[in-house]
């Protein structure tokens, strides 16, 4: 396609160098007869056969380009919904672990309290035993 311009082009350019040229800045006035009678030549012809070929397959890229661009901008704006919720989602679990952390961490610290608690009242125990244990043994001296 791009040969059969190169090749419209040429002739064109052979043509106009062909018909004489006054010496004036425009080119002589045809008479109006003649410009409306006037065939155009192969090469002209097939030149702007290609051409309008070529601007119709223009026109159907530019069209596919504009859906293709519709088509863009709706899949950014889903993706850009998306990011946002995962972002939300994100922040969402990070605020649940760091609330099951705290609840982790007072678990620790109400176990180690039990624990202590624990030790406290098998302290007294024992002390209870030991005094329940003299006081047997001096019941039973007594007895």
């Amino acid at each position: 396609m791009a040969r059969a311009v190169r090749r419209a082009r040429d002739a064109s350019s052979y043509e106009k160098q062909q018909q004489p040229r006054d010496r004036r800045s425009s080119p002589p006035a045809r008479p109006a007869a003649e410009t409306d009678t006037t065939e155009t030549s192969p090469a002209v012809t097939a030149a702007m056969i290609v051409a309008q070929s070529e601007r119709r397959a223009l026109k159907k890229v530019r069209a596919k380009l504009e859906r293709a661009s519709a088509l863009l901008a709706k899949r950014e704006e889903e993706v850009a919904g998306m990011a946002a919720r995962c972002e939300q989602r994100a922040w969402d679990v990070d605020q649940e672990l760091l609330r099951v952390q705290e609840e982790r961490d007072v678990a620790r610290v109400e176990a180690t309290v039990a624990r202590e608690a624990l030790l406290v009242v098998e302290e007294e125990n024992a002390q209870l035993r030991r005094a329940l244990d003299g006081e047997a043994g001096r019941r039973a001296g007594d007895g």
